[in-house]
């Protein structure tokens, strides 16, 4: 009987760390969390150049410490340049209100809205849910396999 045990328990192990490496629970699967991650990972270059600018001032913000902590007791030259570059920009700003979330929210949505032609959502066959990125020929979610499929 402790055999059997320990080869439930060991097999159970075995699925769990599987998943880990996957970084992924299924029981957590939230659709417009995984769009946003979706549109991040395989659609970028369709951000509009406001969008772009509001994406980096999100990196230049971090590096000032506005976003966890002060970098600089003194910041560097090239960050006041860079900062000065989005300090007018309206949607920059409002962007950086929103926060990283939100702003990324608010991209995905205009291109679901604005560039159906462009964009698609890549989705399992098997689970129907999406998928990493565009390419995907796996899905983190339920482990189906399509490499030689298509």
């Amino acid at each position: 009987m402790n055999e059997l045990l320990t080869g439930i328990l060991s097999t159970f192990a075995a699925i769990q760390s599987e998943r880990s490496i996957m970084n992924v629970e299924v029981q957590n699967y939230d659709e417009q969390s995984e769009l946003t991650k979706y549109v991040w990972r395989g659609f970028r270059h369709l951000m509009t150049a406001d969008e772009q600018l509001a994406d980096n001032a999100f990196a230049v913000e971090a590096k000032f410490g506005g976003l966890g902590g002060l970098l600089y007791d003194t910041p560097p030259p090239r960050l006041l340049k860079e900062r000065r570059r989005y300090q007018n920009n309206s949607y920059v700003q409002e962007a950086l209100r929103l926060g990283y979330q939100g702003f990324q929210t608010m991209v995905r949505d205009r291109m679901m809205r604005d560039l159906p032609e462009s964009f698609f959502v890549k989705r399992c066959p098997a689970c129907q849910r999406v998928v990493a990125t565009p390419k995907a020929k796996q899905c983190l979610w339920c482990g189906e396999n399509w490499h030689r499929a298509e």
